[in-house]
């Protein structure tokens, strides 16, 4: 893997184990980073964290984000509640979500109609 990475003009320590070393990911869902602002702002906070507690220690790290689609992410299931809902808002407030906000949301989200679960048949077909 070094000859490779060192063939890209990559550093060759890039492709070493090393056993002074951290590796963070994050698995970003929900809510997208729209700018270079966003992404630079969220690693940098990142950093403040991460920093004073490895760097003291001798580790070395790196750190990355992956960011899956929004429309791709469930809560139980669930698609979360579109951006400045009254209830995304009432959720952020409260730190939890109900049994009430659960339903509501299935029930927009189609769960609770039968149809959808009606195989077609020949005649469908037809």
């Amino acid at each position: 893997m070094t000859n490779i990475y060192t063939t890209f003009v990559l550093p060759a320590f890039f492709a070493h184990p090393a056993h002074d070393s951290v590796t963070i990911s994050i698995y970003h869902a929900a809510a997208n980073i729209r700018t270079g602002f966003e992404g630079e702002s969220l690693m940098k906070a990142l950093d403040d964290v991460v920093r004073p507690v490895l760097k003291p220690k001798g580790l070395k790290w790196e750190s990355n984000v992956y960011e899956t689609p929004r429309e791709w992410w469930r809560l139980q299931g669930m698609a979360p509640p579109d951006f400045n809902s009254e209830m995304l808002q009432r959720r952020a407030r409260d730190n939890k979500f109900t049994d009430e906000d659960e339903e509501q949301l299935l029930r927009q989200q189609g769960y609770f109609d039968e149809s959808r679960w009606k195989l077609p048949t020949f005649d469908d077909i037809k």
